[in-house]
């Protein structure tokens, strides 16, 4: 459900978006989803350490793999934005790209 917010919130604020994602070159935003990808991959190793610790994960990645996995699914979100989905066309096209990327994952780390 998380997911749905997210393009919601996106949606509810497109042209910000919109400007963020398609005309930030050479403003301090143009890094915006490299950002994201930074924090998403720092807090989610931090989660997979917990993880660890408790006996609940036995795969690894490697930073950078895990930076490249979760850049290109950042990416792909916000092709929603580039491209001019309609919400609806955007709340389904990335609730797909979850279950492809989730897929992946859950091959690699191996949940117990």
């Amino acid at each position: 459900d998380y997911l749905n917010h997210l393009i919601n919130f996106i949606y509810d604020n497109f042209d910000a978006f919109k400007l963020v994602i398609c005309c930030s070159e050479g403003t301090k935003y143009s890094s915006y989803i490299h950002d994201l990808v930074e924090i998403e991959v720092t807090q989610t190793e931090l989660y997979y350490e917990r993880l660890r610790q408790l006996g609940k994960l036995e795969g690894t990645v490697s930073r950078e793999l895990h930076h490249m996995i979760t850049s290109a699914y950042f990416t792909a979100v916000f092709e929603t934005v580039a491209h001019d989905m309609t919400r609806e066309h955007a709340i389904q096209y990335v609730n797909e790209l979850a279950t492809f990327f989730n897929c992946g994952w859950e091959g690699m780390l191996r949940l117990k």
